[in-house]
């Protein structure tokens, strides 16, 4: 998996980056929790998860994240949702 690399804020207000910031703090948090939770769907990793001992990393993320990245990306490039450039994101 690729390393998430943030675009550049589109504003530099001081409100515009606090609300960057809290995204991005938002986006790695549904990150890790993707990541750990999709290790309950890998039957290796079912012996560790029932003595609650994490599994062995790495942890790769899901769609849910890539779709969450581009999501991100879109606001924060363009400080706006344009449907049709989002759907091309999503389909790359």
């Amino acid at each position: 998996m690729t390393p998430i690399t943030p675009p550049a804020p589109v504003s530099d207000s001081p409100q515009y980056s606090r609300q960057y910031a809290r995204a991005l703090d938002s986006l790695h948090g549904l990150t890790l929790g993707d990541s750990l939770g999709a290790q309950f769907f890998v039957p290796a990793n079912l012996p560790r998860l029932r003595q609650r001992q994490l599994p062995p990393t790495p942890w790769p993320w899901t769609d849910d994240t890539e779709m969450a990245c581009a999501v991100f990306a879109e606001l924060a490039t363009h400080g706006r949702i344009d449907q049709d450039r989002l759907a091309a994101s999503f389909a790359r």
